[in-house]
This record gives C-alpha cells, sequence and structure tokens, in this order.
C-alpha cells in the first residue's frame, strides 16, 4: 500500500535530479572545452574557436584550418544557437566578453552559463534560477 505512494514522491525527484546532474555536466565541460580552446590558441600561435550550430544540439572547437573537437549534447540538453567564441593566439584574448547558456527540457527552472571574459578568464554559473554550489550569474 505505501509502494506506490513512496514511488509517487521518489521518481520525480530522481528525474530532477537525473537532469540536474546532466546540465551539470554539460556546462562544466563546455567551460573546461573553453580553457582549451585558449591554452590550443595560445600553443598554436593562431585562432581557436568555439562555435554552437544552429540547431544547439553541438558545439566545435576549430582553427581556421582544422577541427579540434565535436561535441555532440545528450539528448534533451542544448546549448544557445549559432554563438562563437575566439581566442586569438597572442594573448588568448578574446574580442569581448561572451558566453554561451545550457538548458535541459524538461527542467526549466535552470539555465546554466559558461562565460569568457575579454581577457580569456572562463566562469560557469546559473544565469537563471538556482542550483546549489553554483553561483548566481
Amino acid at each position: 500500500c505505501a509502494l506506490p505512494i513512496l514511488l509517487a514522491i521518489t521518481v520525480p525527484s530522481l528525474r530532477g535530479l537525473v537532469l540536474r546532474k546532466r546540465l551539470e555536466g554539460v556546462v562544466n565541460e563546455l567551460g573546461m572545452d573553453m580553457y582549451y580552446a585558449r591554452s590550443e590558441a595560445l600553443r598554436r600561435r593562431t585562432t581557436v574557436t568555439v562555435a554552437s550550430d544552429g540547431t544547439g544540439s553541438r558545439y566545435t572547437l576549430s582553427t581556421s584550418t582544422m577541427g579540434l573537437k565535436t561535441v555532440n549534447l545528450p539528448s534533451g540538453v542544448s546549448v544557445s544557437r549559432n554563438v562563437s567564441v575566439a581566442f586569438d593566439g597572442m594573448r588568448g584574448a578574446t574580442a569581448g566578453d561572451s558566453s554561451l547558456d545550457v538548458a535541459v527540457s524538461g527542467y526549466d527552472a535552470v539555465t546554466l552559463r559558461a562565460s569568457v571574459t575579454a581577457i580569456g578568464r572562463v566562469s560557469v554559473c546559473a544565469a537563471s534560477g538556482s542550483l546549489p554550489g553554483m553561483p548566481a550569474c
């Protein structure tokens, strides 16, 4: 008798936990990829770009002549569409402050953001909503 009630309470909270962890994982990977793009720009002495596609389902890291990495996002996860952040090869800087937002369908309360300043400093924060351990933007 108590099992259906317990499941009715537990299953939605577990689903929320899974979606939250998926969201955190993707935005943390995106932040690390921005650091990687900056370091590759400095190492190769050429511009490296992190760019999302038109569907928001993937992003790529590339130079003008070659692709470095493509990340296909998990089902239900999306990143800002048609956004690119370019790191120059001399200073690892960008043209200005830039960011990409990450959201999970079915978990509308929170959108996380991976941001980079003009000098190339990367940070991750909650663009909307709140998440324990995640600073607000």
